[in-house]
């Protein structure tokens, strides 16, 4: 889909979903997926109340066959608990969710709210993971045992 609707090399399109060591590896077919054993938990530990203005845009979002959305507020206007409640929805029926955040600096305030509702298990990708733990990552959500990364753009690559 991104190589046709942006004009570019089905090469370049994938080139932004794996991580650079991973690619290398691959191209050298060197790579073994990651046995780890670790299986992450998620638990729910704060029950949100929702304003009027919450409600109707979760409602709006849960309620729509669009699947392009754009919470628009200020800081601390409430957008993360809508995005947590929909985490929540995602993960009830085991689906992985994937919560962008446009700058590094807002990663670690909105990362540990995201932790202090599902615990530790919330992968934070960002542009100061290594490659060999954004490799490990990848392994991790490719077998569908993280549920929950948070990260910025380069969470993507």
């Amino acid at each position: 889909f991104i190589s046709q609707y942006y004009f570019t090399p089905i090469a370049n399109s994938a080139s932004l979903f794996f991580p650079k060591n991973l690619l290398e590896k691959t191209k050298k077919d060197t790579f073994k997926w990651f046995d780890t054993k670790n299986e992450y938990t998620y638990l729910d530990n704060i029950n949100i109340k929702f304003s009027p203005a919450q409600q109707k845009s979760y409602d709006n979002i849960i309620d729509s066959k669009e699947n392009k959305f754009l919470l628009y507020g200020i800081t601390w206007s409430g957008k993360t608990e809508i995005y947590i409640e929909l985490i929540k929805r995602e993960l009830s029926k085991n689906k992985q969710s994937l919560l962008l955040i446009p700058e590094i600096i807002l990663s670690n305030q909105i990362s540990q709210k995201i932790k202090n509702t599902f615990w530790d298990d919330v992968l934070i990708i960002n542009s100061t993971v290594s490659p060999a733990v954004r490799t490990k990552y990848f392994s991790d959500i490719h077998q569908n045992k993280a549920k929950i990364i948070v990260g910025t753009r380069s969470a993507l690559v």
